[in-house]
């Protein structure tokens, strides 16, 4: 194969595993804001413009335990094909809304292709599921 950097094909299975890394440390970080419901957490508004507020209150317990959940099988790098699906339809909802912020737009879509890209690549190294 004629390649500028053959050397770099070495790392294949070193870049999903960054991208579940990286993936993981921001839905920990989301979960902990809306856990802590400050002025940092987006999702809390998206609930409370989507439900009523005691409704609001149960879905953002599942929302915060459906990102845990996302975040501990892509650490382990347990199913996670259907994690990093989760997580892409987790922040493709946050861009749907009227309440959202644009300016963190560019992260959550560059979040977005990573989570998406763990489909095609697969879990990569350090993982418990099988290489692809």
């Amino acid at each position: 194969m004629l390649t500028q950097f053959p050397y770099l094909l070495d790392y294949s299975l070193v870049v999903p595993t960054v991208f579940r890394f990286v993936l993981v440390w921001y839905v920990v970080k989301h979960a902990y804001n809306l856990y802590k419901m400050n002025g940092f957490s987006i999702t809390h508004g998206v609930l409370r413009e989507i439900f009523k507020e005691d409704v609001a209150h149960i879905v953002r317990g599942f929302v915060i335990g459906l990102r845990l959940l996302a975040a501990a099988l892509l650490i382990l790098g347990l199913f996670t094909q259907s994690a990093g699906l989760v997580v892409a339809i987790m922040y493709l909802l946050r861009l749907q809304t009227k309440s959202y912020i644009g300016d963190q737009a560019s992260a959550d879509i560059l979040l977005i292709f990573m989570s998406l890209s763990l489909l095609f690549l697969g879990a990569g190294a350090f993982a418990l599921d099988l290489p692809l």
